[in-house]
């Protein structure tokens, strides 16, 4: 397997994990009517302190979620937070194997760069399971990762790595003024997208989304990008949103918004892409 196509694979991996988090905090909040808050660090010092004890819980519910692609309905509170500074491990470890060396030199958190300057990331990298295996990625993900480190990283508070973080916008969010006609800006979304392999789901005039499956191995579930439109004076206003549609056209259907901040980024990036092509489009006319 190639390093692009290992990447590809680790993206999708990165958004099941992100739609797995959304699901357990969703349980959260129907046991305690709030959802978990990502900076809290109250509750990261107690999750330490009780880790070895919620372990056998904790490696019975992956294996469950293994088996049956969900989790098991007795997860507790507390459990499902363990259960998502896993994820949380699995998906630094994920940005930090994405990332490039000019880019991880940029980064602050000291943890990340510990990680990916050590010998145990370097292992890491060997032995990652075959990312197609969906039984064997899941199980190193959340229990394997964890037990070689993400146990310290609890310690390091891992979760505020991937605290979101807003992109230079006016919003906060992905959006891109073009300054094109409709016409042009949804050609070059369209082309960009079909290009990347994503399929058109619906259009209309202020809205256009497209659909993709996941990673190989992982059930039902597709990713949906879309791209809502508003007129200006000089251009066209852009704004894109994504999320992980589980059992996608059935009648249990459900879609998570994914919001991290690696996505935001991402998203941003493939706009400024359709703006380029779409106000190079504009000029040659």
């Amino acid at each position: 397997m190639t390093e692009s196509e290992e990447f590809l694979l680790l993206d999708g991996w990165a958004t099941i994990l992100e739609a797995q988090r959304a699901k357990l905090n969703a349980r959260i909040v129907k046991q305690t009517g709030h959802a978990y808050v990502i900076a809290d660090t109250t509750k990261a010092a107690f999750l330490e302190l009780d880790e070895e004890l919620t372990k056998p819980a904790i490696e019975e519910a992956v294996a469950t979620f293994i088996r049956t692609n969900d989790w098991p309905d007795h997860l507790t509170e507390r459990e499902c937070l363990h259960l998502i500074f896993r994820i949380n491990v699995a998906k630094a470890v994920i940005k930090v194997i994405r990332l490039e060396p000019a880019e991880l030199a940029k980064m602050v958190n000291e943890a990340a760069a510990t990680i990916k300057g050590s010998a145990a990331f370097q292992r890491f990298k060997k032995i990652m399971p075959d990312l197609e295996n969906r039984e064997q990625t899941i199980h190193w993900f959340l229990v394997y990762l964890w037990d070689h480190g993400g146990k310290a990283l609890l310690a390091l508070e891992a979760n505020r790595f991937l605290e979101p973080a807003p992109v230079d916008t006016p919003s906060g969010r992905p959006e891109i003024l073009i300054h094109a006609s409709l016409q042009k800006v949804k050609a070059a979304i369209m082309a960009h997208e079909i290009g990347i392999g994503e399929r058109l789901e619906s259009e209309s005039k202020d809205e256009l989304s497209f659909w993709a499956p996941g990673a190989p191995g992982v059930g039902n579930l597709f990713g949906r990008s879309t791209y809502r439109f508003v007129a200006e004076n000089n251009g066209v206003r852009v704004f894109m949103l994504t999320y992980v549609i589980a059992n996608y056209g059935t009648a249990s259907e459900s879609v998570t918004p994914v919001d991290e901040t690696q996505f935001r980024i991402a998203c941003q990036n493939r706009l400024a892409q359709i703006k380029a092509a779409a106000e190079k489009s504009s000029q040659q006319f």
